[in-house]
């Protein structure tokens, strides 16, 4: 899982399979004239939904987020005392929602995780009319996650999908330059 950058044709032969350096775990990846990025860590991701949570929250998950804050610090790598929660958010109608990121291919196993904070959210931070919800957000669809989660009403399941591109610039300076050359 990783950046889908464009290879310049004229530079280098058009790739039709490459895996990606470094991962053992990661797939083939099919893409002719590009290569893949590989994402190096979890943070990277956790930064930029951070970044753009307040923002895009509407357009991703269909209702408005805010990082949740506290005087004991904020939503990000929330201590609990059963773990971290990644992203520990609020929503409009200060709903609590629990985010729960995983930057490859997630097992099944991240449903269990994501509950045990759920619970530890309800029983320690929400007021009794308060929801919690999760959201689990994995760089690859998992067939056994998917099942899991559509019996699981309160938590729900996406993926993410980056894409890098480069682009040359055409100038009248690059041109003259060119030309001297």
């Amino acid at each position: 899982v990783g950046l889908v950058v464009p290879r310049d044709p004229a530079s280098s032969p058009p790739t039709t399979a490459m895996e990606v350096p470094g991962d053992a775990s990661a797939a083939t990846v099919e893409l002719p004239g590009a290569y893949v990025v590989p994402l190096e860590t979890e943070r990277q991701l956790e930064d930029f939904i951070e970044k753009n949570l307040e923002r895009r929250s509407k357009e991703w998950f269909e209702r408005q987020l805010e990082i949740y804050q506290a005087d004991e610090g904020s939503g990000r790598q929330f201590q609990t005392a059963i773990g971290r929660i990644d992203l520990l958010a609020r929503d409009k109608e200060n709903n609590w929602v629990i985010i729960e990121l995983k930057k490859g291919r997630s097992a099944d196993a991240v449903l269990g995780q994501i509950l045990r904070y759920m619970g530890w959210v309800k029983a320690n931070l929400a007021k009794e009319q308060e929801q919690v919800r999760g959201i689990i957000i994995v760089g690859e669809g998992d067939k056994a996650l998917s099942y899991a989660v559509t019996v699981t009403p309160d938590v729900e399941l996406y993926t993410y999908h980056l894409q890098f591109h480069i682009s040359r610039e055409a100038s009248e300076l690059a041109a003259r330059v060119r030309t001297q050359t």
